[in-house]
């Protein structure tokens, strides 16, 4: 692995990809009731397949439609057949999906509003940190790290920043957590 990275790929995967398995992806994406009122406010099929998307990206794992296509370009043909089949649509409509891009960021906006969630920003870094050095109190694994910031990300109701943002925290509050484990 290289210098600057906390993670491997199977491990980054392992944090933040789609589950394709139908168990995994009834007990992440199934939407209760009054998620299929929010859906079913859209106009158009295609934006209340959109709509759902979003929100169940929003949910797992934890962030807006246009960073997980930044990180993976397509999504399991999986996950757009089960939320297609929840709320009655074709999964062809995606396609058609944000053919305005503000589209989809309204709603992503609209969904963090309604969840509670913001946006990570650069004055949660050292927030990430530290949750970094907790993680790394009693461990060097990678895996673990990140899965702790993600954590306190989650609880925190922030949304994930991209991976790298993730792995650089990590790797300082590793180091954080080295250094007071040296001192100590």
């Amino acid at each position: 692995m290289p210098k600057h990275t906390l993670l491997s790929e199977a491990e980054r995967e392992q944090l933040l990809g789609i589950p394709i398995g139908r168990d995994d992806l009834a007990r992440l994406y199934t939407f209760e009731p009054k998620d299929m009122d929010l859906i079913l406010r859209r106009r158009e099929d295609r934006n209340r397949f959109g709509f759902a998307l979003q929100l169940a990206l929003l949910r797992h794992p934890g962030a807006a439609l246009a960073l997980v296509l930044d990180r993976a370009p397509r999504l399991p043909d999986e996950l757009l057949t089960f939320i297609a089949e929840q709320i009655g649509v074709s999964v062809e409509v995606m396609a058609d999906y944000a053919v305005r891009e503000q589209t989809m960021t309204d709603h992503a906006r609209e969904l963090a509003a309604i969840l509670g969630l913001r946006g990570a920003v650069r004055a949660d870094i050292p927030f990430m940190i530290a949750a970094a050095a907790d993680a790394a109190w009693s461990t060097d694994k990678g895996l673990t790290i990140a899965a702790g910031v993600i954590g306190a990300l989650r609880q925190a109701k922030i949304l994930l920043p991209s991976i790298s943002t993730i792995e650089r925290a990590g790797i300082a509050g590793r180091a954080r957590a080295r250094r007071q484990a040296t001192h100590a």
